[in-house]
């Protein structure tokens, strides 16, 4: 019982729990079948529920349950809570950043995507080569291949901030105005709701993807594999990282080539040579099925 006082400390361990599992779509089904969504509505709207501790992890989960269709209609035709996720995303209360990020994401889905994705592509005209999306536990790794990309001469996006920084909006922007997206993956990737909302809306709006594995023997199943799929990507966790690099680079400069309407990004050598990154470097021939494949 969601208002007996005695089981608080169980219902927000609950509600941590499920935002480790949302993520899988027969979970999404399942809470949806079992009438879940009246009571995290409730988490969300009624001021007994901590904001922290349970309002947030309840819009946390509502915004992966919006990945369903049916789940989003129910929300959007609730006005009351439609309004009320409104108010919280607008408020000014500093020590409820998560709140208000998870509202704002989740009024991006409901309302804002479709028209995003529906807008015009920008060609040619990007601000940034490259857009990192990756979760904050892999930071550390993440980090390191932005530094290197950068040294050579790479304009990338990355929010350093991941945990409480740019909106879901500010997000889209950067996707918008990158021409490669880098997906980052891992569990942490994959169960991170903010993480499915980068990579969902890079996929529609036909960016280039290079996904990376960020854990030993990480496979990307349910959602990102469905994204992952077909794709070439580098395994960063199996080989020696200046190898992976290389790779890495490689996949950029065969995007490069074909669009060779995009300017030549130099790279600096220890003998301070220019050479152009696009001199394509040996990489494994593509499976025939059309499969996702890994470099290693």
């Amino acid at each position: 019982d969601i208002d007996d006082p005695k089981t608080k400390e169980r219902f927000y361990s609950l509600l941590q729990s499920l935002k480790n599992w949302v993520q899988h779509d027969q979970v999404k089904v399942h809470l949806i079948n079992q009438k879940a969504l009246p009571l995290l509505v409730r988490c969300v709207t009624e001021t007994k529920f901590d904001p922290i501790k349970e309002q947030a992890a309840a819009l946390e989960i509502l915004l992966a349950l919006s990945f369903n269709n049916d789940a989003a209609s129910a929300l959007r035709q609730n006005h009351h809570f439609m309004t009320h996720v409104r108010s919280v995303s607008n408020s000014i209360i500093s020590d409820q950043s998560r709140l208000q990020r998870a509202a704002g994401g989740l009024l991006w889905k409901l309302e804002k995507e479709t028209e995003a994705v529906a807008k015009p592509a920008i060609l040619n005209s990007y601000q940034h080569d490259i857009m990192m999306s990756y979760s904050h536990s892999d930071k550390q790794l993440c980090y390191q291949i932005h530094e290197q990309l950068v040294k050579v001469g790479f304009r990338v996006w990355i929010d350093r901030d991941h945990m409480h920084g740019a909106t879901m909006i500010a997000m889209a922007d950067a996707i918008e105005n990158s021409d490669i997206v880098i997906i980052c993956m891992s569990d942490a990737y994959k169960q991170s709701v903010y993480c499915q909302s980068e990579a969902h809306y890079a996929f529609e709006r036909r960016r280039c993807l290079i996904p990376l594995i960020m854990k030993p023997h990480y496979k990307p199943d349910g959602w990102l594999g469905i994204i992952a799929s077909g794709k070439i990507y580098v395994d960063f966790a199996k080989i020696e990282f200046n190898l992976a690099y290389e790779k890495l680079k490689n996949e950029i400069s065969q995007h490069r080539h074909q669009h060779t309407s995009q300017p030549t990004i130099k790279t600096k050598e220890k003998n301070h040579q220019d050479i152009p990154s696009t001199i394509p470097i040996p990489v494994e021939e593509a499976s025939k099925s059309g499969e996702q494949y890994s470099i290693v």
